[in-house]
């Protein structure tokens, strides 16, 4: 079954707001914006030492908010963080730009792997947030937490 991050990072490269020429190593493909000469690269585990442009996307606390009675199951919406590391300030802009496409995302379907999830929405937990520096890096880092509702099959 597909994480909540996978399925996030997945709905970005969908979007069109990235997408991954290829990388080998520990991290996924890097992306591109194609507006933008900026390169970004995925991982799931943490920041690597390279590259300077690095978007982490990983889970964070969800929310249980009940139980269905009929099936016994309780709902939740799943956390997603995302904390982009960059080399200059405009890195702020991107992640805002990002949440802006994760904010307008509903009513998806996704791939990841063989799986098939519906998406039904986004919604952020807070703002985007300054990590401050990275120490003796001078790299810049920020983060922002989202919340998401799917369901690993579309209805």
């Amino acid at each position: 079954m597909a994480s909540p991050a996978q399925i996030a990072r997945q709905v970005l490269v969908n979007q069109g707001l990235v997408r991954s020429p290829g990388l080998p190593g520990r991290t996924l493909p890097p992306v591109q914006l194609p507006s933008d000469n900026w390169v970004v690269c995925f991982t799931d585990v943490s920041l690597p030492d390279s590259p300077d442009q690095v978007l982490l996307v990983t889970g964070a606390s969800g929310i249980v908010f009940g139980k269905d009675m009929r099936a016994g199951k309780s709902m939740e919406h799943k956390g997603v963080k995302l904390v982009l590391r960059h080399i200059r300030p405009a890195g702020y802009d991107l992640l805002a730009r990002i949440a802006d496409a994760l904010d307008r995302t509903g009513m998806v379907s996704v791939t990841v792997g063989n799986e098939v999830h519906y998406v039904q929405s986004f919604y952020r937990v807070g703002t985007v947030v300054s990590l401050g520096e990275e120490t003796g890096k001078r790299r810049l880092l920020w983060s922002i937490n989202f919340r998401v509702a799917y369901q690993d099959r579309e209805p």
